[in-house]
């Protein structure tokens, strides 16, 4: 009873799951868990029912607004974040960091599992990949976006953005 309403309460709320610092994983795989994860460090996020909220959510975080250009559609990605996203074409479950640091995409459920992305920050601001034997795979700034190739759609474990 107490789950199901902390479950009701988070679904009208937005918000689907939200942590600091637990150990907790987002199931970002199909199913009723967030579309739209918001990283604020690690291990402290945010997941969301929509793209919409979550860009909210990181407008907020950030102090920016994100122009209507860049919302609802393929790679909808919030104003300086890096967005990853679970399906090729920019769509599917929807991952996004900005805090300049290395994160292990396992801890989000999301390893090996980038389909395409798109580097949303300022110009200068380069996203990378790690695939964990010491290869990156570099995603400049300023809008970019990009589908994965075969290799990197697998093997992308880390992210810096």
């Amino acid at each position: 009873m107490i789950k199901r309403s902390l479950v009701a309460l988070l679904v009208a709320t937005g918000t689907l799951l939200s942590t600091t610092g637990a150990a907790a994983t987002p199931e970002l795989t199909e199913g009723e868990q967030g579309q739209s994860c918001v990283v604020y460090a690690p291990r402290n996020y945010e997941c969301f029912s929509s793209n919409a909220e979550a860009n909210d959510a990181a407008d907020k975080h950030s102090g920016h607004k994100t122009p209507q250009t860049y919302q609802n559609g393929a790679f909808d990605c919030a104003w300086g974040w890096l967005c990853l996203y679970g399906s090729p074409g920019g769509n599917g479950r929807r991952l996004i960091f900005s805090d300049e640091r290395w994160h292990k995409l396992d801890d989000y459920g999301f390893g090996g599992k980038v389909k395409s992305w798109r580097n949303n920050q300022l110009c200068p601001d380069d996203g990378l990949l790690g695939d964990g034997a010491g290869g990156t795979l570099l995603l400049e700034g300023c809008g970019r976006a990009a589908a994965m190739d075969p290799y990197w759609s697998n093997a992308a474990i880390h992210v810096h953005g």
